[in-house]
C-alpha cells in the first residue's frame, strides 16, 4: 500500500476499512446524509428503511406455518384406511364405526336387492373370509358377481359394512376371454 493510499483512508476518519486493509488500495467512502427535518436518522437508533426483516413478513410466515400444520393434523383424522376383506375381518372390532375401504371379489349368488328400492346387499371375499356390504345408492354398470370391487364405508355392529361409495374393477380387454384377446380375435366382432 502507499503512502498515498494510505494517506487517503486517514483523511477519511482515519480508520480503514477491512477490505481496504486486506486489499492496500483505498476505497472512496461517503459521507453520511445528515436526517431530514422530522425524521430519525440512523443516528437516531430507529429502523431505516431495508436494514432488517420486517415483523409483517414474520407475522406472515408464523401464520402460515401455523395454517400448514393445522392442516396436516386435521386431514390426519380424516384418513381412510384400505384393506382387503380378511385384514378387515381380522380387525373387525377395531373397524367399528371406522370409516375405511375394503376390496374383494363379488360372491356368486350373493347380491340381494331389494324391490322397488336402490337397496342392494351382497358379500365380497378375499381368501376365504367375506364381508357383508350394504349399498343404498345406484351400483356402477359394471357391477356383476366375480368382479373385484372396493367398497367404502363404516362397519357396523354385525361385521356388516354400510357402504357410502361402491368402486367396480372395469374388466380389461387384455384378459383372457375378453373381446380382442386372443380367444377372442377383434376381427372376430370384438374391439
Amino acid at each position: 500500500m502507499s503512502d498515498q493510499d494510505n494517506k487517503a483512508g486517514e483523511d477519511q476518519g482515519g480508520q480503514m476499512s477491512p477490505l481496504e486493509q486486506l486489499t492496500g488500495v483505498s476505497l472512496p467512502h461517503m459521507a453520511e446524509d445528515p436526517p431530514a427535518p422530522g425524521r430519525r436518522g440512523s443516528s437516531a437508533g430507529g429502523p431505516r428503511h431495508g436494514s432488517g426483516v420486517s415483523l409483517w413478513f414474520v407475522g406472515g410466515l408464523v401464520l402460515a406455518a401455523v395454517a400448514v400444520a393445522y392442516i396436516i393434523l386435521d386431514g390426519a383424522d380424516d384418513a381412510v384406511f384400505a384393506y382387503t376383506v380378511d385384514q378387515a375381518v381380522e380387525q373387525q372390532e377395531q373397524l367399528v364405526g371406522k370409516q375405511f375401504r375394503v376390496r374383494g371379489k363379488v360372491e356368486e349368488g350373493s347380491v340381494i336387492h331389494v324391490p322397488g328400492t336402490l337397496d342392494t346387499t351382497f358379500k365380497i371375499k378375499h381368501g376365504t373370509d367375506l364381508m357383508t356390504i350394504t349399498y343404498n345408492k345406484p351400483l356402477p354398470d359394471t357391477f356383476k358377481a366375480g368382479i373385484e370391487v372396493i367398497a367404502e364405508g363404516k362397519m357396523g355392529q354385525q361385521g356388516t359394512l354400510v357402504a357410502d361409495n361402491v368402486i367396480a374393477k372395469c374388466p380389461s380387454k387384455y384378459e383372457e376371454g375378453a373381446p380382442g384377446s386372443e380367444e377372442h380375435p377383434a376381427g372376430a366382432g370384438g374391439y
